[in-house]
């Protein structure tokens, strides 16, 4: 009787306790029911929600570099500098007054043709412009017989010439810029297979950065011109009768006065020593009187933009509170860039160019790489749908060549890559 008792009252406790309230909603609400085949020593792992959940994202913020390498060849560059220079001209060699009917004409006069009387008697006649042309003669005055002074002088006159000679230097310069660029990630995965603890993700999607690339002025060419300029100087021994007044410098002409073209004709018979009178002679200088310097500035700007699709796998485990992945497969790459190259030519001592010469270039050429790397992920929240990832990796990709005006560039975009951002596992 006593156990009956006892076997009634605990079945009416064990009653009451079953149908009575939790002590308040609010604790209700806190109480979380465990997941089917929770486990209490390791509660939170990806391997065990990705049999749950096949697919996932992952999007976040990547950093990598792109190398840009110039080549600016000075030799496809010059400049027409006949086009800045004030290019003098002179008359030239011009010779000596040889007799007949042409006048020889000179920068400060002329001689020619033969006047009377000492038409075709190895005179002729002239004009001079200024006294610096006149100078004394070793023969000096002499008297004449009969009465009379026979005056010598001797007769300078001048011409010139210019040449202009270029020496154009043209170099090839190397460049290389690396810039990096930080951008956006997303990729979409997908579990296709797991081997014991291996799980193994196909993966894909998208990135994208772009970097800015300058080679800075570099300089590529120097240009010289030089003025050469030639003096010819002509010399006449010149004879006047005192009867007449000295006419020079003026005209030089009439029976009185005369230019020595041929000594031997003009004294018939030689009255004194018509040895002491030299045919006309010419000398000429050389000098630099000018040079003037050109040079060259090059400066090529490179804007790249990379997107990136990944199509590749990986194959990772839990180490701890971590899942760590290899990844690895092929890369397709979008390469739009933006190339402007400029020359400026300067000449010395001015701040503003003489001249421009400016090209661009844009295009969008597609490469195919390959990456490997390595992906940690560590779990956020309890249920390990969203996790903190953080990856590295090294990109190779084919690189790219293209050029503008004198600048070729190769750009490069293997390189190591880091980022870091979110996986959510979808249902």
């Amino acid at each position: 009787m006593k156990n009956a008792f006892s076997r009634s009252l605990l079945a009416s406790l064990l009653l009451s306790y079953s149908i009575a309230p939790l002590p308040n909603a609010k604790a209700q609400e806190e109480f979380t029911p465990e997941p089917e085949n929770y486990d209490p020593q390791n509660p939170v792992t990806l391997f065990y929600h990705v049999e749950k959940y096949r697919f996932f994202v992952n999007f976040g913020t990547t950093t990598r570099s792109i190398n840009a390498g110039f080549q600016l060849d000075g030799r496809q560059t010059t400049l027409d500098w006949r086009r800045y220079i004030n290019q003098q001209s002179g008359r030239g060699n011009v010779g000596l007054y040889r007799g007949g009917s042409n006048t020889v004409r000179y920068d400060n006069g002329f001689v020619g043709p033969n006047t009377p009387p000492a038409a075709n008697s190895g005179g002729a006649g002239g004009y001079v412009s200024s006294n610096s042309q006149i100078s004394p003669h070793s023969q000096g005055d002499q008297n004449l017989v009969g009465g009379g002074t026979l005056r010598s002088r001797i007769l300078s006159f001048q011409t010139d010439n210019f040449r202009y000679l270029s020496t154009l230097d043209q170099r090839s310069v190397n460049v290389s810029d690396t810039d990096i660029g930080v951008g956006a990630y997303f990729q979409l995965g997908y579990h296709i297979h797991q081997i014991d603890s291996l799980l193994i993700n196909f993966v894909t999607g998208g990135s994208f950065i772009r970097t800015n690339h300058s080679s800075g002025n570099q300089y590529v060419a120097k240009l010289n011109v030089t003025e050469r300029r030639t003096d010819y100087t002509y010399q006449y021994d010149y004879l006047s009768d005192s009867s007449s007044p000295l006419s020079i410098p003026g005209v030089i002409s009439g029976p009185n006065q005369v230019i020595v073209t041929d000594p031997s004709l003009l004294f018939q018979p030689p009255p004194f020593g018509s040895s002491n009178y030299r045919p006309p002679r010419q000398s000429q200088k050389e000098s630099t009187s000018a040079t003037t310097r050109f040079y060259a500035l090059s400066r090529a700007d490179l804007d790249v933009s990379l997107n990136e699709i990944p199509l590749g796998f990986e194959i990772g485990r839990e180490i701890g509170p971590f899942d760590v992945f290899l990844t690895g497969g092929t890369t397709v790459n979008i390469i739009n860039y933006d190339l402007s190259n400029t020359v400026n030519w300067y000449q010395a001592g001015r701040s503003n160019p003489v001249m421009r010469q400016k090209w661009r270039d844009s295009g969008t050429p597609v490469r195919l790489g390959f990456y490997s790397g390595l992906t940690i992920r560590l779990p956020l929240k309890r249920d390990g749908r969203v996790l903190l990832e953080t990856r590295s990796s090294y990109r190779w990709v084919d690189p790219v060549r293209v050029s503008a005006g004198i600048a070729d560039v190769e750009i490069d975009p293997s390189s190591w890559e880091a980022g870091i951002g979110i996986v959510i596992i979808l249902e």
